[in-house]
């Protein structure tokens, strides 16, 4: 089998590159769409960048996602350039998920995928099952003297024939053998055979719930088509299960485990860590302050840059910062993470891409247009030298908004903290 190329997130590949090689990378960069393998980790949709970029230089690099994509019998690798177990820390405190301390016999090259996917699972299934394992009306078929439930005619014609006087009727009960529970414990099962240790990944509350679902379908149950899913009739209280049974269904298919795809074929899993450093960030400016802070989200109360001047309900340039910080009805802060260097290349001497000064630009001009808030993009602090938008700020612009481009550090105390100082640093 082909070796596999490696890359760290953001990163050219860790060995020189063959022509067979960049022609590979190649046809990755333009035939694979990289949505169907990025399993996301919050609500908000985004637009999605390339698995792979090559530059002017011809050096490949990876782009924002690590995991695995398999394509035409060869495999990509993609870890976390800040390594994993600050990315691990990154999915507790972003998806508020407390997880039992790690072994000190693992290592970094051990199924880090798996080990991240199980972390998104367990958070997925704890929320779901808040108000307990997913229990979903059925029908049983009843043969006995009297009806319980719908009548069937047929059935009972065909009993009545062999000469025995009961009625077959089907009754609604409530149960857990349903395809929601085949799904969610095939899934756990294909993570138990990723990962090492067998229990020290599973949460209290996916440790308490499983063992009901293994009891009703077994440990080794069918896995639902995909068919078999979209008939599920989902209730007020068990519509939480559906984001966990669409990880599972793609962890029960072993997707992204795999160690090539049939030729012509895609196969894999993705973790956006941009996404997931947006999360980090919004979860410790939320306890860095006592003020409001709002996650953007494109479904509540949407603001738009520009509007019809004819009159007509139109709008252009949907804005959406990753953070508000409010104060009574007054925006504060509007903070941005930018999962990117924050450093010197020729493409950007500053350190920061054009297209994300402008986008601050626009976010300060329709929230804060005379002054008041403090604009900031947020980068992980990866060590390298910064560029000049960090070395010379902070900055304001002509309306008087203070800028800053932070390098935030990457552990949790360490980030609120830097936050905390930030925003108690406007009323200094």
């Amino acid at each position: 089998m082909t070796e596999a190329l490696e890359f760290l997130d953001l990163s050219p590949s860790v060995r020189p590159l063959s022509a067979d090689d960049g022609a590979w990378l190649a046809r990755v960069r333009a035939e694979v769409d990289v949505t169907p393998l990025v399993v996301r980790l919050g609500a908000r949709p985004g637009d999605l960048d390339p698995i792979v970029t090559c530059d002017p230089t011809g050096c490949w690099r990876a782009g924002r996602y690590i995991g695995h994509v398999s394509v035409g019998g060869r495999r990509l690798v993609i870890k976390p350039r800040l390594s994993l177990a600050v990315v691990e820390q990154w999915l507790d405190q972003a998806l508020n998920l407390i997880t039992p301390p790690a072994s000190a016999t693992r290592r970094e090259s051990e199924a880090f995928v798996a080990r991240l996917l199980a972390r998104v699972w367990c958070h997925a299934v704890d929320a779901a099952s808040r108000h307990g394992p997913p229990g979903l009306r059925v029908g049983v078929r009843h043969e006995s003297p009297f009806a319980r439930g719908r009548l069937e005619l047929r059935a009972t014609l065909g009993v009545r024939r062999t000469g025995r006087s009961a009625l077959v009727s089907i009754g609604s009960e409530k149960s857990l053998d349903h395809a929601i529970s085949r799904t969610l414990v095939t899934a756990e099962r294909v993570l138990g055979l990723q990962l090492p240790a067998s229990e020290e990944w599973r949460t209290d509350r996916v440790r308490e719930v499983m063992p009901h679902l293994r009891a009703a379908v077994g440990s080794r149950p069918r896995l639902p088509s995909r068919n078999d899913l979209r008939r599920i009739r989902y209730t007020p209280i068990t519509m939480p299960f559906k984001r966990a049974v669409e990880i599972s269904h793609r962890i029960a298919e072993h997707r992204g485990f795999m160690a090539s795809a049939e030729p012509g074929a895609a196969e894999g899993l993705l973790i956006d860590v941009a996404e997931l450093w947006e999360l980090f960030v919004v979860n410790c400016a939320k306890r860095a302050t006592g003020l409001v802070v709002v996650h953007g989200s494109p479904t509540r109360n949407p603001v738009h840059l520009l509007r019809s001047a004819r009159g007509e309900a139109r709008a252009l340039g949907r804005l959406i910062p990753d953070v508000l910080v409010r104060s009574g009805g007054s925006i504060v802060a509007i903070i941005d993470a930018k999962y990117k260097r924050l450093t010197f290349s020729p493409e950007r001497p500053t350190g920061v891409d054009r297209g994300d000064l402008y986008q601050l630009a626009a976010y300060l001009s329709r929230f804060s247009p005379d002054g008041g808030a403090m604009g900031v993009l947020a980068f992980p602090d990866d060590g390298g030298e910064p560029g000049d938008a960090a070395i010379h700020g902070p900055w304001r612009n002509e309306a008087g908004n203070m800028v800053h481009f932070l390098r935030l550090p990457v552990d949790a105390p360490g980030c609120t903290t830097a936050l905390r100082h930030l925003l108690e640093s406007r009323s200094a």
